[in-house]
């Protein structure tokens, strides 16, 4: 399939072998077999003459040699007609379950903005206008002290206003990244959720400092969170939710559960839940985009458990210089 023969190819690693986007994709795939856990893979591999090549795995146990286990590798080569996307590689069935699911979610979430901006902001905005109106006929009329409690009205349904522009500007794009860091934001959407959603209790558990997670990663993990816990409010039906995100042997990792009804992972994976799949699928692709991996479990009327693993050694590395002193920050652990 890649052109060498025999003894050319023995000696080689998959990582030397695989394309430069890929190689992350190979961490995965060597951490899942030495687990022993998830079945065949996918990787795209670069052939004697540079050709890319797109190789199924399957992993199968062979016999030990002096305590050591092994496995065997069978490679087939993926023939069907397949379109690149920036994360990777998909078929045409799935590509367009993910554009028709991105194109939804975007519809909803301008409807929702929309809504908030003229039901809620814009009424707000007009009803101060009135105000200021009325305070300006009563000024007209030497009513000073009836102006002034006016004016003071209006001012408190501006700045009513303002806090809602913020609010949603902030669903948006969170400026407390920018401004606090990844950690104090998560903290926040914690809390936030459980005051939106009163029946819904999020505890949270963060057990690194800043500078353990990438700049790059950081709005990859905060709209991971924000999916996921909007998944647990819209279908979930749970009382607790819980969300954690720790530095384990070099992988960053970001958990979110819940104690809901759960929800059928085959038929998910197998296209089946319809629209209610699609935030799933972004928080995938949202994670493969990112060199990371994800992976969802869940049981029926027992809750459901999103994770994604980002291995921090095959990230790749932002330019300028590397050799600087890590940031110190107090560790967030509560």
């Amino acid at each position: 399939m890649l052109g060498f023969k025999p003894d050319e190819l023995h000696g080689h690693t998959l990582d030397e072998l695989a394309a430069s986007d890929w190689r992350a994709a190979v961490n995965v795939a060597l951490s899942r077999m030495r687990a022993g856990t998830g079945g065949p893979f996918e990787l795209m591999l670069t052939g004697r003459t540079g050709r890319f090549t797109l190789i199924e795995m399957a992993v199968q146990p062979s016999a030990d040699h002096g305590g050591e286990p092994e496995v065997t590798l069978t490679w087939v080569e993926r023939r069907q007609r397949r379109l690149t996307t920036s994360s990777g590689w998909a078929d045409e069935h799935e590509l367009k379950r993910l554009v028709d699911g991105v194109l939804r979610i975007l519809e909803s979430e301008s409807g929702r903005v929309a809504a908030k901006l003229s039901d809620d902001v814009a009424s707000i905005i007009t009803m101060a206008r009135y105000v200021i109106e009325d305070a300006r006929q009563r000024l007209a009329h030497g009513a000073v002290q009836e102006t002034t409690e006016a004016l003071h009205v209006a001012g408190e349904q501006l700045r009513e206003a303002t806090a809602r522009v913020l609010a949603l500007a902030g669903e948006l794009r969170p400026k407390l990244i920018d401004d606090l860091g990844l950690l104090p934001t998560l903290v926040w959407c914690c809390r936030e959720f459980t005051r939106q959603h009163r029946g819904i209790f999020v505890s949270h558990r963060i057990t690194l400092v800043e500078s353990d997670v990438p700049e790059a990663l950081k709005l990859t993990i905060f709209r991971i969170v924000q999916a996921s816990l909007s998944n647990v409010a819209r279908h979930s039906k749970a009382s607790a939710a819980r969300m954690l995100l720790a530095l384990v042997d070099e992988e960053l990792r970001l958990v979110v559960e819940d104690n809901g009804v759960g929800f059928d992972v085959e038929r998910w994976q197998h296209g089946r839940l319809g629209r209610d799949g699609c935030g799933l699928l972004m928080i995938r692709r949202w994670a493969e985009a990112s060199h990371g991996h994800c992976s969802f479990e869940s049981t029926p009327r027992h809750g459901s458990r999103v994770q994604a693993i980002w291995r921090l050694e095959s990230l790749p590395r932002p330019p300028g210089p590397t050799d600087r002193a890590p940031e110190q920050a107090p560790e967030v652990n509560r």
